[in-house]
């Protein structure tokens, strides 16, 4: 019984010192995440949501542009890291060709910002607004799957079919550029 007591003791201290050798995983805080890539899809977006099938109708014709990969970073007590939310500095739509709509005619490379609406969680946006929203909270656009729609504002002039150019730049200097082909509209 004595030896079986000693035995059960010994097993107890080694277990105390092979434990006391692991070492210790810090608890993990804070989380944010980086925008590595986003893809496009042109498609129709109405009451139903988006569909990937194309419409040539103003009232239809949408641009989804979605978050596919992002980069997580995670803050750990250890490291004295706090992650910082990746917060957007600008949008900007442009043409590589001049784009005619609403009696105005804008060269190729200007900003088509005022041309569109944007939406989010059936949210309506200008771009302008989505900006401000998203800084003061970045969960609304920062996860992969996390999606805009965007959507002319006006029937066009004449019929738009062209290509779009949709830049992100983000306060982290991390700029993200994605072509919107083939991009038709019927006035």
């Amino acid at each position: 019984m004595k030896n079986k007591l000693k035995q059960i003791t010994l097993y107890i201290l080694c277990s105390l010192i092979i434990n006391s050798c692991i070492e210790v995983e810090y608890s993990c805080g804070e989380i944010a995440t980086k925008i590595t890539e986003l893809n496009q899809q042109v498609g129709t977006f109405n009451s139903n949501g988006f569909s990937n099938v194309e419409s040539l109708s103003f009232e239809d014709a949408a641009i989804k542009i979605q978050i596919s990969d992002v980069m997580i970073e995670e803050s750990c007590d250890e490291e004295g890291f706090t992650p910082v939310p990746q917060i957007i500095e600008s949008i900007n739509i442009t043409s590589n060709t001049n784009v005619l709509s609403n009696g105005a005619e804008y060269s190729a490379g200007e900003s088509l910002n005022e041309l569109f609406k944007l939406y989010r969680f059936q949210q309506v946006y200008n771009i302008s607004e989505f900006i401000v929203a998203q800084n003061n909270d970045p969960a609304i656009f920062s996860q992969t799957g996390d999606q805009i729609i965007l959507q002319l504002l006006e029937s066009p002039d004449v019929i738009i079919d062209q290509s779009f150019n949709f830049l992100v730049t983000f306060t982290d200097s991390k700029i993200l550029n994605i072509l919107i082909p083939n991009f038709e509209v019927t006035n």
